[in-house]
């Protein structure tokens, strides 16, 4: 029997234990991306011919990122094949073509490299300028989500599906009453041409301030009731209502900032390790070499507001 012959229930079930199991995938393929760049010192082989073609730090730091992510987007590919084209159409959730698939595709690359590209220049600089980087860095980061978030439905949205507002009616009238009564300012209703690369339906409600708005998938409004339409919809609107849209900003500020932290103190330790001693001093000894640097490092750091002893070396 056929995924798409299956009961429901089950198809679902099914359906979302295969992408489970590909997202570990994905996990492991990255671990051991990260685990062989280490071992083998091919990032570190990379930065030193970089550093020896030009002397703008900026330039070869972009790219490293550009052939190192390259480099893992094409391994990685064909797990994004799977579940994102071969592993929908077998359970009749896809009908786009393989061709416009690879161009949504192309297009969330090309996006994603731009943005990670910029934070990564972002967290080098900061790491030049202060020693401090991960807390500043936080807080650029902290802006840059609120400003996605602000420009998503504006700038992001419209590069793969095309909007149209609802036409004035019953339905318009009764969902923007529904968002009103719950205290949720829109700018109005758009649909959204999900046909044209699935039948899966759903709502959102997107943007911040002046940019808010609710998305209705024509998937939605084609094949559900107004009722039904109307219940997907107060779902959506409760994300808002109850502030998850800003906790969710918050949650993931904090993470990014003991993220930093941390990655602060592993430089650190990183630095004194290779300060301790040469690759055949015996562990003990290093580490107790370690306890020695360390408090001492500590100390310079809060006589100092900039020491440069904490300060990635200018390359």
């Amino acid at each position: 029997m056929s995924p798409t012959e299956a009961p429901a229930d089950a198809r679902a079930r099914a359906y979302h234990r295969r992408q489970l199991a590909l997202s570990l995938v994905e996990l492991a393929l990255t671990a051991s991306y990260l685990i062989v760049l280490v071992e083998t010192r091919a990032a570190v082989h990379l930065a030193e011919r970089l550093a020896t073609w030009t002397p703008r730090w900026w330039l070869a730091l972009a790219v490293a990122v550009l052939v190192l992510g390259g480099g893992y987007r094409l391994l990685s590919l064909p797990l994004a094949w799977l579940g994102g084209f071969w592993l929908p159409r077998r359970y009749g959730l896809l009908h786009q073509s393989l061709g416009r698939w690879l161009w949504d595709a192309a297009k969330t690359a090309l996006i994603g490299g731009a943005l990670g590209l910029v934070a990564v220049e972002v967290v080098y600089g900061l790491m030049r300028w202060s020693a401090w980087w991960w807390l500043w860095g936080a807080v650029v980061f902290l802006g840059g989500y609120a400003l996605l978030a602000l420009v998503a439905p504006v700038w992001l949205v419209p590069l793969f599906y095309r909007l149209t507002p609802l036409a004035d009616g019953p339905l318009k009238s009764r969902l923007l009453a529904l968002a009103a009564r719950v205290g949720v300012p829109v700018t109005g209703v758009w649909v959204v041409d999900q046909s044209r690369k699935s039948r899966t339906a759903n709502a959102a409600v997107t943007g911040l301030g002046r940019t808010r708005r609710i998305l209705l998938f024509d998937t939605l409004l084609d094949t559900f009731t107004a009722d039904e339409v109307e219940a997907v919809l107060a779902h959506e609107l409760a994300h808002q209502l109850h502030g998850d849209i800003r906790r969710g900003l918050l949650v993931q500020g904090a993470l990014t900032l003991v993220t930093f932290w941390v990655a602060s103190w592993a430089l650190r330790l990183r630095l004194a390790w290779r300060w301790s001693g040469s690759r055949k001093m015996s562990l003990p000894r290093r580490l107790s070499t370690l306890t020695r640097w360390l408090p001492a490092r500590c100390s310079m750091r809060c006589s100092s507001s900039r020491p440069e002893v904490l300060r990635s070396p200018r390359r």
